[in-house]
């Protein structure tokens, strides 16, 4: 198989290498793909595929695009400037498909350019250069401009061709003077029906025939992750990544569209604050006061540095107040606590954390002695000798804290593990219980909380359910259950999935290449089943396995040279399958490896010729395969090796000596010579023994033919 070198990939010929796009051109089309709503020559404009490869451009024996042909594919958008870096190109046709805007002045820098057709789209103005308008009229380049909205006055190159009827109907627009949706969008069919759509990082505004600005990604991920902590809650349902701003319930942004104030008081929401509220870097008020929301205060809550109202008043928050916290009250204390100096005030003015089940801080003097206006702790679960600042605000009753979780203030959080307290039924109602944070879940008992496996290995348990036909350990492999309720894996006490073992389940299917990113299993075992296919190269990334089980299945192809990445193994089965090709050279950088087991398969090539460097191997099966070529001649330095099985294969030439202490067994194979040692310590009939004194002299030997002749 070919690999090719940086710059290339394979072309429509696997055996041939062909140069990649250019970085100037590969951006052209990157452009081209965001102004165009996302049309990327139906998934082939990607960087690592040839020009060959990709549908709609035509590139010339330099790699250089010379054609590009959208028509007809129901493009919304403009033509952006960016099209000028496709200097060689001399055909271009966008007819057919919803372009509207101008035909930019940049056209004229294609100097390459020999056919233009635009036609039957909604272009109301141009800007194209006299030089353009002079080719056309003499024949130099062909330019086709019909049914589209120019109107007499502005005819591009005073050309005449027919143009639509029903401009106005598109989005309002208005030929040559109003740009529709905006500036931010484009006008598309829908349902027969004109309306805007915004470009990337754009949104609604007031109104469906506006585009502004939508949050920033880093805002709106954060945003998201408080719906998903929420329990869905989500500005009955504004809070979506494809509005803007002014569109969303309970945020205000400032004139950069980032999120300023978050006020969801008194909502009835439930759940925590999750470490990712960070990502509000620009928040100046934050209020979730009044509502139901459990757990500790994340620490990354210093980060918004913005931050002048802090209000978690009258929730059920439990914990220690963090320590970051001094530095955003701090950051008024060098203004003095009056500000005499009429400077811009920095850092929180209020913290009010009062009626939560909040036990411990690490507020020091001067926070307390910071300008905040307000400092509101009261009626939480701090004692004297940890009260805040040494203030005397009124605490909860003792009894009320205890009941909260067993919570013993200052000492022990509640719920441990990876959960969080709250009453169920209300504050003070019904009884107060353990809830599991958003990478955690239920685990054995009601006060304890079990980790959930990260994204990556989640992807990987995902997608091995997919491949092995719908097979998602009974129901278990969920993305909200805990590692430790899921059948067929188990996991460390970091929650990385440590083992996963189907074995004699009957799973019908094959290996995906996302098991890669199960990179911390240490056993795995598909025993007994029905998986088929070749392994992914990605297996190799399970550098941590130590039992590699994969037996009586229908595996075939050749054994990747990733395998011998996995130093830790002592052992190896793939036995009773359909591998192939020869045993990886490498294989002998596993010097851990004890059981080595690949009898029944259909492997070729000689025997490991640097098998002596797998001193701790104690169990060897290679039988019934198709090896050839004859014995390594260090045997007898594999001295913890007990069982050597090496029947029914193409062996020749002399037996090698052999450990002491060893079961051996090398029938039906074409060896030559033997000695009265090896005679005893193992089986070797129908083989080819050629001494004349018989030092074996009972066995039956393979019959003398040609092919054998040869093959000695």
């Amino acid at each position: 198989m070919c690999a090719c070198k940086e710059g290339y990939n394979t072309g429509k010929e696997s055996t041939t290498c062909v140069p990649l796009l250019s970085q100037t051109e590969w951006a052209v089309l990157e452009s081209l793909t965001a102004a165009w709503g996302g049309f990327d020559g139906n998934g082939t404009w990607k960087s690592g595929i040839p020009c060959e490869k990709m549908n709609n451009v035509i590139c010339d024996d330099a790699n250089q695009i010379v054609a590009l042909d959208v028509s007809w594919q129901g493009i919304w958008g403009n033509i952006p400037d960016a099209i000028t870096g496709l200097e060689s190109l001399s055909v271009l046709n966008l007819e057919g498909n919803y372009f509207t805007g101008t035909l930019p002045k940049a056209l004229g820098s294609l100097l390459s350019l020999v056919s233009l057709s635009v036609s039957n789209n909604y272009f109301y103005a141009d800007t194209l250069p006299k030089t353009m308008c002079d080719a056309s009229a003499l024949d130099m380049i062909a330019i086709s401009l019909q049914g589209n909205c120019f109107n007499s006055s502005a005819m591009p190159c005073d050309l005449t061709h027919t143009q639509r009827q029903n401009c106005s109907a598109f989005c309002g627009l208005s030929p040559p003077s109003t740009v529709p949706c905006d500036g931010h969008g484009y006008c598309h069919l829908v349902d027969g029906n004109a309306t805007c759509a915004c470009k990337k990082g754009y949104g609604h505004g007031d109104n469906s025939s506006t585009c502004v600005n939508v949050l920033p990604k880093s805002e709106w991920l954060a945003l998201d992750a408080l719906r998903v902590a929420w329990g869905g809650f989500n500005g009955s349902g504004t809070w979506n990544e494809s509005f803007s701003c002014v569109q969303m319930l309970h945020v205000k942004c400032n004139e950069y569209n980032h999120i300023e104030k978050l006020n969801v008081s008194g909502l009835n929401i439930s759940g925590f604050i999750p470490s990712s509220i960070e990502g509000l870097s620009h928040l100046t008020l934050l209020n979730v006061s009044n509502n139901a929301i459990a757990g500790p205060i994340p620490d990354s809550i210093s980060c918004l540095t913005k931050l002048r109202i802090l209000d978690l008043s009258h929730n059920q928050l439990s914990g220690a107040l963090p320590s970051g916290l001094n530095s955003l009250l701090g950051l008024n204390s060098s203004l003095g606590v009056n500000n005499s100096q009429g400077l811009s005030p920095k850092g929180l003015l209020a913290l009010n954390v009062s009626h939560n089940y909040l036990y411990s801080s690490s507020l020091n003097a001067t926070t307390c002695n910071s300008s905040a206006q307000l400092l509101s702790l009261h009626n939480n679960c701090f004692n004297s000798s940890a009260m805040p600042c040494n203030l005397t605000h009124t605490q909860r009753p003792r009894e009320k804290c205890s009941a909260f979780c067993h919570l013993s203030p200052p000492s022990t959080p509640p719920c441990p593990g990876h959960g969080y307290c709250y009453w169920k039924g209300g504050e003070g109602l019904g009884k107060a219980t353990c809830a599991c944070g958003s990478d955690s879940n239920r685990g054995g008992t009601l006060e304890t909380c079990d980790g959930l496996p990260p994204d990556l290995e989640w992807a990987a348990l995902e997608a091995l359910t997919k491949a092995w036909g719908g097979f998602n350990g009974n129901g278990t492999w969920t993305s909200v259950s805990a590692c430790a309720r899921m059948k067929h894996i188990t996991c460390d006490a970091d929650n990385h999935i440590i083992s996963l073992l189907s074995n004699g389940s009957q799973v019908v299917g094959s290996i995906p290449a996302l098991i890669g990113n199960l990179i911390h299993l240490t056993a795995l075992n598909l025993t007994g089943s029905q998986f088929r296919g070749s392994l992914p190269t990605t297996i190799g990334r399970l550098t941590n396995l130590v039992q590699w089980e994969f037996g009586d299945n229908m595996f075939k192809g050749q054994i990747p040279d990733g395998v011998c990445n996995m130093t830790k193994l002592t052992k190896l089965n793939i036995s009773h399958n359909t591998f192939a090709g020869s045993i990886p050279d490498c294989l002998s950088n596993l010097t851990k490896l004890s059981i080595l087991d690949m009898n029944d398969n259909r492997m070729t090539g000689q025997l490991l010729p640097n098998l002596k460097a797998l001193k701790k191997l104690t169990y060897m099966d290679l039988s019934n395969n198709r090896f050839s070529g004859s014995l390594p001649s260090r045997l007898t330095s594999l001295k913890a090796l007990r069982t050597l099985k090496l029947d029914n294969n193409k062996l020749s030439g002399a037996l090698a000596p052999l450990p002491k202490n060893v079961r051996f067994s090398a029938r039906y194979n074409y060896l030559s010579r033997a000695n009265s040692v090896t005679c005893k310590k193992g089986y070797l009939e129908n083989n080819c023994f050629l001494d004349k004194k018989r030092v074996c002299p009972k066995l039956p030997r393979r019959p003398m033919n040609g092919r054998l002749k040869s093959s000695i």
